[in-house]
């Protein structure tokens, strides 16, 4: 579905003008993406010219332990790239992503969970989390330990990720049909992670933790280069962030600060595609104490705001309003064909905004394990 410049300007707090203030810009893009500056396999001119293939107009690099990349930011063909880092010291294996980062990421990379999040707030970053859960495939020599350190210092959490998802799923007698069909997954986030952004929304902060979908693309060869994990292209047709930005400048510096503004602060939402979809304009919009949600009119849609990670509101269709919400955290998903298609970051209605009444408790079927509750410092 497209969209004028007169309708895009219509769009609140995701989609463009707050009153007095000029229309916001979509832009479609993609996190957590690895080249061979660190282990990506792929080098960063094949990087951008397969996001260029795939229609985005941003990518955000993310090397293990290195800011190489960032001689590079700025415009490639009218593609925006930014170079941030993923942090990955040893023999701990905890991976932390620090957006902003400057100097010598080496030099902030080792020691425990606590010091990588000081490391990068001393710095002025900012943290996130990838897949914060940890994951353990030993058919193909792949292990993370999970995330257990959450506090006001995590800005965001990755939901989900491409590559972690899918080797999870991988074994030697599945391993053809993987590749042949690497999308035939269900890319949908972990219960428990849902739960944990909504846990960590309900403590006192001073924004909402941010939550995006990560790539974590690699493109490895595996058993002698005879087989390599999925292409950079199709990854990068199917797990999008549509950011909506200050309009571009053309000034390199100036529309990277900006892009990194918008996904600090959360305006963007996650999408899940199907390669050869048509890409659609989503916004979640908080107005006073209403709330609005759009998105492209298709077939088999279904619309859904949460609060405190419960339904407060469902319609089939393209666009759902929800008057007078009380006070709390919302975000919201749309769902096709009963699969995820995008998932918002979250939205504050401050008490008095609309009907007020406490946060509702946490869903319970979120509450798996013990790790939901704060590490001990």
């Amino acid at each position: 579905m497209s969209e004028s410049n007169g309708e895009r300007a219509e769009r609140g707090a995701f989609g463009g003008a707050r009153e007095g203030a000029p229309a916001r810009t979509p832009l479609w893009g993609a996190f957590h993406i690895h080249t061979s500056f660190s282990d990506g396999g792929v080098t960063l001119r094949d990087t951008v010219d397969a996001a260029l293939a795939a229609g985005l107009d941003f990518v955000v690099i993310t090397d293990h332990n290195t800011l190489r990349a960032r001689e590079a930011e700025g415009y490639d063909q009218g593609l925006l790239v930014l170079a941030d880092v993923e942090l990955t010291p040893s023999p701990f294996h905890n991976h932390l992503l620090a957006l902003g980062l400057a100097g010598d990421a080496r030099l902030q990379c080792r020691g425990s969970q606590e010091r990588l999040l000081s490391a990068v707030e001393a710095a002025g970053a900012t943290a996130w989390v990838p897949h914060p859960r940890g994951f353990l495939n030993p058919w193909l020599a792949l292990w993370n330990r999970p995330w257990r350190t959450w506090d006001r210092r995590v800005c965001g959490i990755e939901l989900a990720t491409f590559l972690v998802e899918w080797a999870e799923s991988v074994r030697p007698w599945n391993l053809h049909r993987r590749l042949q069909r690497p999308l035939a997954l269900s890319f949908e986030p972990d219960p428990r992670t849902l739960a944990r952004w909504d846990w960590l929304n309900e403590q006192p902060r001073p924004a909402p933790a941010v939550g995006f979908i990560g790539i974590d693309a690699h493109r490895r060869s595996l058993f002698g280069g005879r087989i390599a994990t999925p292409s950079y292209e199709l990854l990068f047709r199917t797990h999008n962030l549509l950011a909506w930005c200050d309009p571009p400048t053309g000034d390199c510096a100036r529309d990277a600060a900006a892009l990194r503004a918008a996904l600090i602060a959360g305006r963007f939402v996650n999408v899940f595609c199907s390669p050869d979809e048509e890409r659609g304009l989503v916004s979640f919009d908080a107005h006073g104490g209403a709330l609005s949600l759009r998105a492209p009119e298709r077939d088999e849609t279904e619309l859904r705001i949460l609060r405190s990670g419960q339904v407060a509101a469902r319609a089939g269709g393209h666009r759902l309003d929800l008057a007078a919400a009380p006070a709390g955290i919302y975000r919201a998903e749309i769902r096709r064909n009963g699969r995820l298609w995008a998932l918002t970051n979250p939205l504050a209605i401050p008490a008095g905004a609309g009907r007020d009444a406490p946060p509702a408790a946490p869903a319970e079927h979120g509450r798996l394990d013990a790790t939901l509750e704060p590490a001990e410092a």
